[in-house]
């Protein structure tokens, strides 16, 4: 893997899931389409059955990610927030937060929080 594809994915994979595969329904574009054998027909289909609010993919699109995606329970977040001032001010931040409904007096973690360098519109909100 060279520096400048690793530089390309490092803002779409988490190592806090503890899970080897990436859920479908969460991923972004970049990450579906980095998927061996992922089309962008086969990427659009996901983010559209996501944006009927299906939580579910159908066989035959997930079939096609069978190795390297799994449709799964959220347990780590990744949160963008970035607000933008008319005067040109901004403010990025970022949390990776794990969540945990079955600990009721601690249902959720802040894992990591960094102020990113800058991000590019688009990309101020994402889940991992």
């Amino acid at each position: 893997m060279t520096r400048s594809l690793y530089q390309g994915l490092e803002p779409e994979i988490t190592v806090y899931s503890q899970n080897p595969t990436i859920n479908p329904m969460t991923a972004s574009r970049p990450t579906l389409l980095a998927i061996p054998g992922t089309g962008t027909g086969d990427a659009e289909a996901v983010m559209a059955s996501r944006s009927d609010g299906s939580t579910q993919l159908n066989a035959e699109e997930l079939s096609k990610l069978a190795l390297y995606a799994r449709v799964d329970t959220l347990h780590v977040v990744s949160i963008t927030a970035r607000a933008s001032l008319p005067d040109g001010a901004s403010f990025t931040r970022r949390a990776v937060v794990a969540v945990s409904p079955d600990r009721p007096l601690e249902p959720t973690r802040i894992l990591r929080w960094e102020q990113p360098a800058d991000l590019s519109p688009g990309n101020e909100i994402s889940l991992r």
